[in-house]
């Protein structure tokens, strides 16, 4: 059951309609992107969430650099 719930998403990945909203998504995000990169006080998850989004509709945004730079920034951090 597992293997055939796995392969009908992957098939439904392929055709393209679970991304019919991507670029909507995608826009969204990039509206409420902190100045700083971030997504959210003191939620690194969901910064990495975001940006990862961000990067498959647009690997080559300035959001998307700015959210790494963000979480690179955090993870130099050590006193969180």
């Amino acid at each position: 059951m597992l293997r055939a719930t796995i392969l009908t998403m992957f098939m439904i990945l392929l055709s393209g309609i679970a991304f019919a909203g991507l670029p909507e998504s995608a826009s969204w995000l990039k509206q409420n992107q902190g100045s700083d990169g971030s997504f959210g006080a003191f939620l690194e998850h969901q910064t990495a969430a975001a940006v990862m989004g961000m990067y498959v509709f647009d690997g080559n945004s300035s959001n998307v650099t700015a959210g790494l730079n963000y979480l690179k920034k955090q993870l130099e951090n050590t006193s969180s």
